[in-house]
């Protein structure tokens, strides 16, 4: 990130397959989601609900994870939504 600010929201989505987990953290191997997402439904933004370990430090890294998959998923996206503090 160019400046510090709070990770709000994890959301993902899948296209195919039969299901897949996601997961992101920060470069101190801090889940933002104190469990990964399962993404039951397809084509559509699943939210992750409540965020853990929301601080995110300038020039911070940060890890986006596909923790699972079944059935041959050909799409997986994965958005984390930050605010400015």
């Amino acid at each position: 990130a160019p400046y510090a600010c709070t990770v709000k929201k994890v959301w993902g989505w899948r296209t195919g397959g039969t299901a897949a987990s996601i997961n992101a953290r920060s470069g101190s191997a801090a889940n933002f989601l104190a469990s990964d997402l399962s993404l039951t439904s397809t084509d559509t933004w699943i939210d992750g609900g409540a965020v853990q370990n929301t601080a995110f430090t300038t020039s911070g890294s940060m890890y986006i994870m596909i923790t699972s998959v079944a059935g041959n998923p050909t799409q997986i996206g994965i958005q984390v939504d930050f605010t400015k503090p």
